[in-house]
């Protein structure tokens, strides 16, 4: 079967690496094949090589070394799916493994190609979560008013690095803050993340525990993202009397949405 990848057919190629890649467990067959695959001319093979490796989590330092070249290649498939975007994706999925990969993930993650640039801030989080060079690009993209997408993606990599995400802390609230346009589902979640990683770095000061509270009282403002800031006054280390009383009073306010009132419940059961 595996001559299959000699195949001068680009569409029986991508056809044998789907199987593959939807074997239960990798072998040491199935790793040589699809490092192969991830080299193959066809940007269709290639890709379906990339979901592959990711789906059964090959770790191999090979397959590192091949994805970090692949963040090279621009080429897309028929779905519009980019190599290098998938490239960066997977080595992500890699975490720690592929730390060999951050500097070229670093300049990824500036590049112009917008699927590339999210793919590789979304690595960078995953793979290495004590790296000030990581945390920098994080927050450039957090700033990148251009690009919610970008946004987006910045503010959920600060989510995973918890309280070394420190210095994030003044654009995390300026993001949490940009209300921007309704429509903008992206900026919406990319708040949303905010509010989070300013929860997960626990100790954040007044301005962005005011800002957290400004956002939980606003009912004019999306509602997922006052239950953000809701959880996020529930988780913070730097707890207070006026943040509990704050909580309380949006759980009785039976004129406030039900999903408020359910949120500032169980925020204050964590604060008890």
């Amino acid at each position: 079967m595996l001559r299959c990848l000699q195949d001068a057919r680009p569409v029986v190629r991508r056809r044998l690496v789907h199987i593959l890649g939807s074997y239960p467990q990798s072998s040491d067959v199935i790793s040589r094949a699809l490092l192969s695959a991830l080299a193959d001319p066809s940007p269709e093979v290639r890709n379906e090589a990339l979901w592959a490796v990711s789906a059964l989590q090959i770790n191999s330092a090979d397959v590192v070394k091949q994805l970090t070249i692949l963040l090279n290649d621009s080429t897309a498939d028929s779905t519009g799916h980019h190599v290098n975007a998938l490239a960066a994706d997977g080595l992500g999925k890699l975490g720690q493994r592929a730390t060999k990969a951050v500097l070229a993930l670093l300049s990824a993650s500036r590049s112009m190609q917008l699927e590339l640039r999210c793919c590789a801030l979304g690595a960078l989080a995953q793979i290495d979560k004590t790296n000030r060079a990581v945390l920098d690009a994080l927050i450039d993209g957090v700033k990148d008013r251009q690009h919610s997408n970008v946004r987006l993606i910045s503010a959920w990599g600060l989510t995973l690095l918890g309280p070394k995400a420190l210095p994030a802390v003044s654009s995390l609230v300026e993001l949490l803050r940009d209300k921007g346009h309704p429509s903008d589902d992206d900026l919406t979640m990319a708040r949303s993340h905010a509010a989070a990683a300013l929860a997960s770095i626990g100790s954040v000061g007044k301005d962005a525990i005011k800002s957290l509270i400004d956002t939980a009282c606003s009912k004019s403002d999306d509602i997922m993202v006052r239950v953000s800031a809701i959880d996020a006054l529930g988780r913070l280390i730097t707890s207070s009397p006026e943040i509990s009383a704050l909580l309380n009073q949006l759980a009785n306010d039976r004129q406030d949405d039900h999903r408020v009132r359910a949120e500032a419940t169980e925020a204050l059961t964590r604060l008890q």
